[in-house]
């Protein structure tokens, strides 16, 4: 319970000063109401699976190389961080396609959740968490599943198709928007956050 309250602490903390990015940026490119709104839904998620992963902030940069690159061990009795991270990566899987046409393809979708994953688990040597070859796999299993619900989604209502925007840059664009807020900015806002909280 305490987790979740830090994490939704976390994630808030990053969104508060990534929101007007967003929303001037998809204001720039003339996104309409729908594409929008699942614009600044990613920003969101992808704050939240930066808080969740434990990427380093300016505050807290403390390199500490501990790297498992043995697939599968020591997994069973890890077996529920691997559920987690299987879970973290599903809306991704989902997301991707719902607004980037080039991510309709599984092989661009899985392929890409596969690099940010990677990134994160590079990024992760700067601070005390570990990086891990099972996170990775996990990871990626977790956007296979998340792409075979939009498939099935697809199915069920196939104009959701429509919205999807063909530039793909935007992702680049809202990856280096969510990194910076979340290593600039979040642990002041979060700092200032829990001020307002303790005092009330």
């Amino acid at each position: 319970m305490y987790r979740l309250l830090f994490l939704g602490m976390d994630t808030l903390s990053a969104a508060i000063p990534l929101l007007p990015f967003c929303l001037a940026y998809g204001l720039f490119l003339s996104r309409n109401r729908k594409n929008l709104l699942l614009f600044i839904v990613t920003g969101i998620y992808l704050a939240a699976v930066c808080e969740a992963t434990g990427l380093p902030s300016v505050t807290d940069v403390d390199p500490d190389i501990y790297v498992n690159l043995i697939p599968f061990y020591d997994i069973i009795s890890d077996l529920t961080n691997c559920i987690l991270n299987v879970m973290l990566f599903i809306p991704l899987g989902v997301l991707l396609p719902a607004q980037w046409k080039a991510f309709q393809k599984g092989k661009n979708c899985i392929m890409t959740a596969f690099l940010m994953s990677f990134t994160i688990e590079v990024l992760q040597l700067f601070n005390y968490r570990t990086s891990d070859v099972n996170d990775l796999m996990m990871n990626t299993l977790g956007a296979v599943i998340g792409f075979g619900i939009w498939r099935i989604l697809v199915k069920i209502f196939p104009h959701i198709c429509n919205h999807a925007v063909p530039e793909r840059r935007d992702l680049y664009v809202l990856c280096g928007l969510v990194l910076s807020m979340t290593f600039f900015l979040q642990p002041f806002v979060s700092r200032w956050l829990w001020d307002l909280v303790l005092i009330s």
